[in-house]
């Protein structure tokens, strides 16, 4: 995976999420946290995890963060007794590509407030 694949998979998610469903915010947020489940579950591997970890923490720090912060507080930062370090990281990529998929999907909504004010 190159270093911005991750980045290209969530806002092509949040895009295509707002072409169907940019009048409902509830729904285009479930939308996206199933697409980024079905992405992870089909394409992602451990590798890949660690690669989208790495580049976020360098050039995405706002989300990385805030994907951080969500680990953590739902509690997923932590290893259970069948899992290693790789399964943390998996979770936290998950988180990483959601909210960079959040995001975008809301700077589109605005982008478009703007357009028709």
């Amino acid at each position: 995976m190159n270093n911005s694949k991750w980045r290209e998979t969530a806002m092509r998610i949040a895009e295509d999420v707002y072409a169907e469903h940019y009048n409902d915010d509830d729904i285009a947020i479930n939308l996206i946290d199933f697409m980024v489940d079905k992405h992870n579950d089909e394409k992602f591997d451990v590798d890949e995890a660690y690669n989208t970890v790495l580049n976020a923490r360098k050039n995405d720090h706002d989300v990385f963060e805030e994907a951080n912060l969500i680990l953590v507080n739902r509690g997923e930062d932590k290893i259970s007794f069948d899992e290693t370090i790789d399964d943390v990281i998996l979770r936290l990529a998950r988180w990483i590509i959601r909210e960079k998929a959040t995001s975008h999907y809301i700077q589109l909504g605005r982008n478009i407030e703007y357009i028709d004010n």
